[in-house]
């Protein structure tokens, strides 16, 4: 089944990013499927990406944000001291012991973002 005719794979700048490439946007092609799997993938990221900005540009003043890491979103981080290990950088809470919570440093953060603002409460 070719994606050809599915309404998802047909955006004007999909299309134009076809001919450019020497495919025909209106015929079946395993080529051009791929092509249209790809493109669309492409957008999905870089919606995925917004509001994400390069860790360098982090605010280190403990306040609290969200980090991305290798290892994928972890939340409520902040510029802080680890508990144990005395090493200061991004941090996240990552147990709690009998001296209260445990912080330990963000493995390789790559990116940053403000906490998201919680859902507008109608009385």
């Amino acid at each position: 089944m070719s994606l050809h005719k599915d309404p998802k794979y047909q955006a004007p700048t999909l299309v134009a990013a076809l001919q450019a490439h020497g495919m025909e946007h209106d015929k079946p092609s395993q080529l051009a499927d791929a092509f249209r799997c790809g493109w669309v993938a492409a957008q999905d990221d870089k919606a995925a990406m917004a509001g994400w900005q390069p860790i360098e540009t982090a605010p280190k003043n403990m306040e609290d944000i969200d980090i991305w890491s290798r290892f994928g979103r972890i939340p409520d981080c902040s510029w802080n001291q680890t508990t144990y290990g005395k090493k200061i950088g991004f941090v996240y809470q990552s147990d709690y012991d009998c001296n209260g919570p445990v912080f330990e440093l963000v493995p390789e953060p790559t990116h940053w973002m403000p906490l998201p603002t919680g859902p507008l409460l109608l009385k």
